[in-house]
């Protein structure tokens, strides 16, 4: 066999890629030819004789009725006739047979021309010009890069607010400084057992085939928005009793332990759902040292 493409070229939609040595296919289907010619030309002798013999028979049945010609003759002349009839029916179905196989011929030396189902580019090649290729076997990987898609895992918390449709940007350390803008395409209707984690896809616009299949990227998708949230650093966040706090200074410049409820995180910072009002300043460095009601000084008070 022979593969006229290699790896990164471009390939169109049912364009030759390739070709297997036709010449036992070719062989096959002239055989196959002649053996229908044979079938169709023994049919057809088959009909004449027959035709003649009906012919026969109805001037037989006339005379037989005017007691010319005997019942043992009539007899003899219907019986080669009824015959006849049978070798017709068995010569067409061997032509039929016949054309089955010559359809067969030439749908294998059709096969014998390889290809490509999809438009792309060759991400490689499975075999070399000359192997001997068993059924099914692989002979080039083709991939489109138009549009590629992004998989992500993402958890409960997350798996309500992330619908098709919705919005995503994604960058990648393969390509610096762009951002490509895309929409999540499918969501998974079930849970990872061992993750407790769905899959998502996020599909791409890759017109100027800057991103390619295998590479990671970082995912960012809003999930919820609000312009009127109180924010504070989220790391300012601190654990107490399993609750999310923060260390809010007074007056009298000490830290006390507010705990609070959280909303909308966005990887720098997180909403305060509650409480309403928070007074004082927040402690974004080193909060984990403290206690609550430790006396800190305050170096620099925002307003």
């Amino acid at each position: 066999m022979t593969i006229n493409k290699r790896i990164g070229d471009s390939v169109r939609a049912n364009e030759i890629i390739g070709r297997i040595d036709d010449v036992e296919f070719r062989n096959a289907l002239e055989e196959a030819r002649a053996q229908v010619s044979v079938s169709a030309a023994a049919l057809e002798e088959v009909g004449a004789q027959l035709a003649h013999t009906e012919t026969e028979l109805t001037r037989a049945q006339g005379l037989f009725d005017k007691g010319i010609v005997s019942r043992a003759e009539f007899d003899a002349l219907n019986a080669q006739a009824e015959a006849q009839r049978s070798r017709r029916e068995s010569a067409r179905a061997t032509l039929r047979h016949r054309e089955a196989a010559l359809s067969q011929a030439q749908t294998n030396l059709e096969h014998t021309v390889i290809r490509a189902v999809k438009e792309g580019l060759v991400a490689q090649r499975h075999v070399d010009g000359g192997t001997l290729l068993s059924a099914g076997a692989p002979i080039l990987t083709v991939v489109g890069i138009d549009t590629v898609f992004v998989e992500l895992a993402v958890t409960e918390r997350d798996y309500r607010s992330i619908v098709p449709g919705k919005k995503a940007t994604v960058s990648t350390t393969a390509v610096p400084n762009v951002s490509f803008e895309g929409t999540v395409h499918r969501v998974a209707p079930f849970f990872q057992a061992a993750s407790r984690t769905a899959a998502v896809e996020v599909a791409l616009v890759n017109n100027r085939r800057l991103l390619m299949p295998g590479m990671s990227a970082r995912i960012n998708i809003v999930l919820e928005n609000d312009n009127n949230a109180r924010t504070v650093p989220s790391s300012a966040l601190v654990t107490s009793r399993g609750q999310s706090a923060i260390f809010v200074v007074d007056d009298s410049l000490r830290a006390n332990l507010v705990e609070i409820e959280t909303g909308i995180y966005d990887g720098r910072f997180v909403q305060i759902l509650s409480p309403e009002k928070i007074d004082g300043p927040v402690v974004t460095l080193g909060q984990h040292l403290l206690r609550n009601g430790s006396r800190v000084s305050v170096t620099n008070r925002g307003s």
